[in-house]
């Protein structure tokens, strides 16, 4: 190769090898290339306008790729980039009106952000200055696109050109603030008596509005009200009255920012500290059944207006929106001579924004669903508040999940009372609903039992006592009961506690429990116990959602009841009364049988279930085998197949799953109808003898 090549090509190849070794060297003193550059350029930056910068887009893989780079910058050009002005080819432009995502310049520029070889310059000036302290510059951020260039916040050209810079105080955070003023305006008033006798004893300035001043002066506390502060009265019905300067002021002002300070004097604006708000009872109001115009009177503007104010502001001012968190904040003030600190301003931001974001929530929901009656809104406003309680782990062990429940109501297995045993995992909650979810079908029905495992029924069964619905549903599949879930739709008593406790079991849910039945299951303490109280509504409305790749799946949930008139017998002999009660049975139980879902049924009781096959044939074949299974085990004559109803939770396609249905001893059909091969399937029926129903309404549970 060589040869081929001339002397000064031949030397070009040999500095290039060199070149290539220098670059994968590690330099000495045990950090890596991304410690030492972070460390290198956090040094390079402190205190001037690139420390505040913040990219957008893509991380910068080549910045991760590329070792130490012998090639030197600009020492000029790092020292502009350091006052905010990025020099190229001879023009300058203003760091922050660089959008590094979507640069809108020409190809060379955007080649040369992207290649970031502008920090070439920085890594030269550090290099010159050999850690060298960089020179005093305000430490400011301006916002990306809103001005031309950058420079000190505070300086006339840019209070011309930078309309929109926000200066920061000089100290990377402020950590204690001293509580001197407090805003207290709130609708639910408990504990805001105490809150504002113990600033009031710290030498607390009291300000507040209407009722709450009243009940703060009715205590004998020194309080202000708002209108000495706006010079302002309320107005309006109390509609303004903190939608005011004086307030907004004293709120967002930035106190370490020269301009800001100056801005308060001329105008007379006085810092807040502290605000104390709650909201308006919006989603009380509604749930009341309140008319239209009180409900509207119920949306809260002033106060979503200060307490976004105040968190926006939480370098400097505390905000209180729930009165479970005065205590803690007390507290905050005792460690620290009544100052807050940043960790609290923090914390407590962060939910005065989640508060307002669900207050809003609430309210777009009741103008989606109820004002407009809208089924499917183009924005779909939910809003959730996380259990207290933390779950094992998900699906799998490797997986994390956290339960969340509606702001307002909801009656169901997130709001059962757990009286014992370990925490609660996913699955658990998951298959404890499915139990719960169809137990409910038989809310005003004789006893009964669901047994559920991986959320499928393994064994319903209705009877003359608890006790007995038990024993029935157990025997439909010993072998699945075994650690599963368990739900009653009657108060659990000692004797079904006992049958209960016999095998391991991992969840059993019920309206109540007996003191004999939890003194039972105290004995088992992996064991959880949970009272439902009152039984879900199976019909109530309501949506169903699944997460899918890119988005949220959305159905309204299947509250589908099987009527009388629905029914339609198409086969030339009709059920008898008791074929129907068990046709009946069966349905209701396939509802809750994940597709393809076969159901056998006799006497108020599964005899066999077939669940999630990807064809109805195996799925009855299944369902027919188990029934065979569970009276061998229990030594009946025959299966309980024989002479019972089976449910299908969709049609027939062909007449095979029918056929197989016949085999195991079926002398009763219900199914939804509407197969193109409608005829064959009950003509197959017919043949058989068989009385068959259709019902014109599916259950698919996919």
């Amino acid at each position: 190769m060589r040869e081929r090549m001339g002397a000064e090509e031949a030397r070009i190849a040999a500095d290039s090898i060199e070149e290539g070794k220098r670059l994968v060297r590690v330099q000495s003193g045990g950090l890596s290339l991304a410690d030492r550059l972070s460390e290198h350029l956090h040094r390079l930056t402190w205190r001037t306008p690139l420390h505040s910068l913040r990219l957008k887009g893509r991380h910068p893989l080549k910045l991760m790729a590329v070792p130490e780079d012998p090639v030197l910058g600009d020492i000029e050009r790092g020292h502009a980039l350091l006052g905010g002005v990025l020099d190229w080819r001879g023009e300058e432009r203003g760091v922050e009106s660089i959008d590094f995502a979507r640069p809108d310049w020409s190809t060379g520029f955007a080649d040369h952000l992207h290649s970031f070889a502008w920090l070439r310059d920085l890594s030269t000036v550090a290099t010159r200055q050999q850690g060298a302290p960089i020179a005093e510059s305000p430490n400011h951020i301006l916002r990306f696109g809103e001005s031309e260039s950058i420079g000190s916040a505070n300086s006339p050209a840019c209070r011309t050109r930078c309309p929109m810079a926000v200066s920061l105080p000089t100290a990377p955070s402020v950590d204690l603030v001293p509580v001197r003023r407090a805003l207290l305006s709130v609708s639910d008033k408990t504990g805001v008596i105490d809150l504002a006798r113990a600033l009031a004893e710290r030498g607390v300035d009291l300000v507040s509005t209407g009722g709450t001043a009243k009940a703060i002066r009715d205590a004998g506390l020194p309080v202000r009200d708002i209108s000495e502060v706006t010079n302002f009265p309320e107005m309006m019905d109390g509609r303004v009255k903190t939608l005011h300067p004086m307030v907004h002021g004293g709120l967002l002002a930035v106190r370490d920012d020269p301009a800001h300070a100056a801005a308060m004097t001329e105008h007379g604006i006085g810092a807040i500290d502290l605000v104390v708000v709650n909201l308006y009872p919006f989603q009380q109001t509604v749930a009341k059944g309140a008319e239209r115009p009180e409900i509207i009177e119920n949306i809260d503007i002033g106060g979503p207006s200060m307490v976004r104010s105040a968190a926006k502001n939480h370098g400097y001012v505390s905000i209180l929106t729930d009165p479970a968190d005065y205590a803690d904040f007390l507290a905050d003030l005792a460690a620290n001579d009544g100052a807050s600190t940043l960790k609290t301003r923090q914390r407590l931001a962060a939910k005065a924004f989640a508060a307002t974001a669900a207050y809003d929530s609430a309210i777009a929901q009741w103008f989606a669903f109820a004002d407009q009656g809208e089924a499917f809104p183009a924005t779909l406003p939910l809003a959730f508040t996380k259990h207290p309680e933390t779950l094992r782990y998900g699906e799998n062990p490797h997986q994390v999940a956290a339960l969340y429940l509606p702001q307002k109501g909801g009656q169901g297995i997130a709001q059962a009372e757990q009286l014992q045993g370990k925490a609660l995992s996913y699955n658990n909650l998951n298959d404890a609903d499915a139990a719960l979810e169809l137990v409910s079908e038989f809310l005003d029905g004789p006893p009964t039992v669901v047994i559920v495992k991986h959320a499928n029924p393994c064994g319903v069964a209705s009877g003359e006592t608890l006790l007995e619905a038990y024993q029935a549903a157990f025997a439909c599949d010993t072998v699945s009961a075994f650690g599963g879930i368990i739900a009653c739709n009657r108060p659990l008593d000692a004797e079904t506690a006992e049958a209960i406790s016999g095998i391991f079991t991992e969840v059993v849910v019920a309206p109540d429990a007996s003191p004999e039945a939890r003194e039972i299951f105290a004995r088992k303490k992996n064991l959880r116990l949970l009272l439902s109280g009152e039984l879900p509504n199976p019909a109530r409305p309501g949506l169903m959602m699944k997460s899918i790749a890119g988005g949220l799946l959305v159905q309204s949930r299947d509250n589908g009841r099987l009527t009388d008139d629905m029914l339609k017998v198409v086969t030339k002999r009709a059920p008898t009364e008791q074929e129907l009660a068990d046709c009946r049975f069966a349905w209701t139980v396939a509802k809750h049988v994940k597709s393809n879902a076969i159901v056998y049924a006799k006497g108020g009781s599964t005899a066999g279930v077939g669940a999630g096959q990807m064809n109805r044939l195996e799925s009855a074949r299944i369902a027919a085998w188990k029934a065979k299974d569970a009276a061998e085990k229990a030594g009946w004559a025959e299966p309980r197949t024989i002479g019972s109803a089976v449910a299908s939770d969709a049609f027939f396609p062909f007449a095979d799953g029918l056929l197989a249905a016949v085999e195991a001893g079926a002398t009763a059909v219900i199914q939804p109808g509407g197969s193109i091969r409608d005829d064959e399937v009950i003509a197959a029926a017919d043949e058989a003898g068989l009385a068959m129903v259709f019902t014109g309404m599916r259950h698919f549970r996919h």
